[in-house]
């Protein structure tokens, strides 16, 4: 029943993308991978047994390959992008719930939970219908098939969960380079409390073993793609410490996950914590997407969604140890508006084509508070406000203090009105 609901709610979600969603001229982005991409596929499927693009996106080949087995026409237009990209969102989404399983006890809490990523503007479900040429789908696939076979090892031995993780490693690691972070995670199972020094060291060579195998998957990689022009794997953190704001990287986990269930987070610390001391391996892998969000790159949100299998979790408990509070209707009501606007359901991602009219030029009172509106929660234009690095810095201060005020209001409200009788 539960996969049934899931799979409805997100053909529901993408028919309502499909519907709504002005597709980017992908082909002409002015923003470097859609176009590296795109030129990968075009030598993958001219034969070449080599590509060059930019670094670092020319390292990440396996969905540029299997693109390439479509038809020149068909590339052109991304037929092959729209599909390994949709059909991947849907097994990541079904994978998730799977996951959430493991830990959210309630069948309608797990269920909202994979509808709120599914509905994220940048989830693939939604986010390929806005530009089909990148590659975290399938990524996103093999990092939760990943972490699913770390989560088993206390059910079972290392030594029938390390070959399929490696083979999941691999191939993850061949659609993007931080598959990395789930064999760090696989390594930290090893320090588990109460684990005994032999066993320790035996699993800990198992864990090792399979960042070796994502080590070969990365030089595999490097014997394929050949960065055009110069590259080093050191300039894009380099440039984030010089340029990325603190404030800015904090506010876009907010736009990654909504305030909203960041809230239910923080209300949950005390068990949210205790819960991470007890599994270091999430707690590994949740710390290295913290650290890539700031130093990966430029787009702090796909990039912090990773994180989504920790973050949900940790979320989900929060609201079954709470449900009796958050479920009064005032409350529920304001939680779900403004997860609803941060997860921008009701309108699109905006074209990329826009001119910034300012305030000045605008008599009406009622067009100015739209104006400020729209530059806020970015109705059908502003599309740079929509990432915490790019856009107005003087609006991404005011809603990031928005939405630290909304978690401070809703922790103290939660906690207060469940210590009533």
């Amino acid at each position: 029943m539960e996969m049934a609901m899931a799979a409805a709610l997100f053909g529901a979600i993408t028919v309502w993308s499909v519907h709504m969603q002005r597709v980017t001229p992908w082909f002409a982005l002015d923003v470097g991978d859609a176009d590296e991409y795109l030129r990968m596929t075009r030598q993958f499927a001219a034969g070449l047994p080599f590509v060059q693009a930019a670094g670092p996106f020319v390292f990440r080949i396996a969905t540029p390959w299997l693109a390439s087995f479509a038809s020149p026409a068909q590339i052109e237009h991304g037929l092959p992008f729209y599909i390994i990209n949709l059909t991947a969102a849907f097994v990541a989404a079904m994978l998730l719930l799977v996951w959430l399983r493991r830990f959210v006890d309630s069948p309608g809490v797990r269920v909202l939970l994979v509808t709120l990523w599914i509905a994220e503007w940048h989830s693939p479900a939604r986010f390929t219908f806005f530009d089909p040429v990148y590659v975290d789908p399938l990524f996103i696939v093999f990092m939760l098939a990943g972490l699913l076979l770390v989560d088993l090892h206390a059910e079972h031995p290392r030594y029938s969960i390390a070959p399929v993780l490696a083979l999941v490693a691999f191939i993850g690691t061949l659609c993007r380079e931080s598959m990395v972070i789930v064999a760090v995670a696989f390594i930290a199972t090893a320090f588990e409390p109460g684990t005994a020094r032999p066993r320790r060291w035996r699993d800990g060579a198992w864990a090792v073993a399979i960042l070796l195998t994502t080590a070969l998957a990365v030089w595999l990689t490097h014997a394929v793609g050949f960065p055009r022009g110069p590259y080093s794997p050191l300039s894009q953190p380099i440039l984030m410490v010089r340029t990325k704001p603190l404030y800015t990287w904090v506010l876009g986990w907010f736009f990654a996950f909504g305030p909203a269930i960041l809230a239910m987070i923080a209300i949950d610390y005390a068990r949210t914590l205790a819960f991470l001391r007890s599994r270091p391996h999430l707690a590994v892998y949740l710390v290295a997407c913290v650290l890539l969000s700031f130093f990966g790159g430029t787009d702090t949100e796909r990039i912090a969604a990773w994180a989504a299998p920790v973050v949900y979790v940790l979320a989900g408990r929060a609201i079954e140890q709470f449900r009796e509070v958050l479920l009064r209707w005032p409350l529920v009501i304001v939680l779900a508006v403004v997860q609803l606007a941060s997860e921008r359901l009701l309108w699109p991602v905006p074209p990329l084509d826009y001119t910034i009219r300012p305030f000045s030029t605008i008599d009406s009172r009622w067009l100015q508070l739209r104006e400020a509106l729209n530059r806020m929660i970015v109705i059908d234009t502003h599309y740079g406000n929509l990432w915490s690095f790019f856009g107005s810095r003087a609006w991404h201060a005011v809603i990031l203090a928005f939405d630290i005020v909304f978690v401070t209001a809703v922790v103290v409200l939660v906690r207060s009105f469940d210590r009533q009788p």
